[in-house]
């Protein structure tokens, strides 16, 4: 038999919790995050289609057919721990780059649409894969998609799907290729 404190106690305990898990939705929504800015649909020429803080960045990983490449830090502003491994067996390599990862990270946190590209035709218009790219940083609550970077065979332009949709940014692919100087020691 239930007493009328224990009815008492148990209501407030059910609104407390109901409580706590309402703050906590609501928290994580207003949370400022770096999200697409497009999603699933064509973007608009001179919109960002991405864009981070380059202090807030923690997490760099760059993924290629031949390296994979970690830079992250524990704290916004901090040198970067960089570790690169490689496909065909050579040993990894360690070392610290700076809180800019010594000039690339800056063209990175903001990518521009020259002109959008149909997803289903990325392939076909950019068939050199350069990589992918995951950026987490200390404002986002949820991880972001990755991006994949694309060159066409003139190696002249550069093109990126993320989050659903795809365009030329007017970033140069050299950008995407020095990512892969952090390798070297």
């Amino acid at each position: 038999m239930i007493t009328q404190r224990q009815k008492r106690g148990l209501l407030f305990g059910s609104v407390f919790l109901c409580g706590i898990f309402t703050g906590f939705l609501l928290g994580s929504r207003s949370h400022p995050k770096a999200v697409p800015l497009v999603q699933d649909r064509q973007p608009s020429v001179g919109t960002e289609a991405f864009g981070v803080l380059g202090d807030e960045v923690l997490t760099l990983i760059f993924i290629t057919g031949e390296m994979t490449i970690t830079a992250q830090r524990s704290k916004s502003g901090a040198p970067f721990a960089v570790q690169a491994t490689f496909g065909d067996g050579r040993q990894p390599v360690q070392r610290t780059a700076s809180p800019d990862l010594e000039g690339r990270l800056g063209p990175l946190t903001s990518l521009i649409v020259k002109r959008p590209v149909p997803i289903h035709e990325m392939q076909a218009q950019f068939p050199c894969l350069l990589g992918t790219l995951e950026i987490r940083d200390s404002m986002s609550t949820e991880q972001m998609p990755p991006m994949e970077f694309r060159t066409g065979a003139d190696r002249k332009a550069l093109a990126v799907s993320y989050g659903g949709s795809a365009f030329e940014t007017d970033l140069p692919p050299t950008a995407i290729r020095r990512l892969e100087s952090l390798a070297m020691r």
